[in-house]
């Protein structure tokens, strides 16, 4: 009688290996694409917080400063398309100036009208006394210089518009704000951009 042996030690064959690189290949894959769409959710979710977080300091600051300063004006550009937020006492004592200028450290930020040009520029209020709100013209309105205790730096602001309704009794804000900032675009033109951030939407009236 012949003994009959089995060789129970036979290896994998080069297609078997193949095809088990390929699915595996394919499963972490797919596994890498889930994470980092799970990180950028996560990342959106921690920009849109903090975004949310800043706005609503903003409009509790306004809602104080409504309060102090209840007479709203607007100075607008000598083309009408970029406007300034005003606020006074109704003596014209004491107000702020608002709306959006180019962050910049060491309290000299200045209002800007430019729109498409990327860069930092965000919501912020300038407190006046009588002498700065009665020497206030569309054109030295762009000279003050802003405190860096009166920036909201994560409200980077553009599209940003203030209009005025029922003969100046409601005063509308409306802006996107995003988020993140990139700094190496700074300065660069937007249309040129394919920028990669998230966008929010605010409508405010006061």
């Amino acid at each position: 009688m012949k003994n009959i042996s089995q060789d129970h030690n036979r290896g994998f064959t080069l297609i078997e290996i193949i095809i088990a690189v390929t699915i595996s290949t394919i499963i972490m894959g797919g596994v890498l694409v889930f994470l980092i769409q799970i990180q950028k959710d996560i990342t959106t979710s921690k920009q849109s917080t903090r975004v949310r977080t800043s706005m609503t300091d903003f409009i509790g600051t306004m809602n104080n400063f409504k309060k102090i300063y209840p007479e709203t004006t607007i100075i607008s550009t000598a083309s009408g398309t970029y406007n300034v937020g005003l606020l006074t006492n109704p003596k014209k004592t004491s107000g702020i100036l608002l709306w959006v200028v180019d962050q910049k450290e060491g309290n000299v930020s200045k209002l800007t009208a430019d729109k498409s040009t990327y860069g930092k520029k965000v919501i912020a209020y300038q407190k006046l006394n009588a002498t700065q709100i009665w020497a206030l013209t569309p054109a030295n309105t762009y000279d003050i210089l802003f405190q860096d205790a009166g920036l909201f730096p994560e409200l980077l602001a553009t599209n940003f518009t203030i209009s005025k309704y029922n003969t100046g009794a409601i005063f509308e804000y409306t802006m996107d704000i995003e988020a993140p900032y990139h700094e190496a675009l700074s300065w660069r033109a937007r249309d040129s951009l394919d920028l990669d951030v998230a966008t929010f939407s605010f409508t405010l009236d006061f």
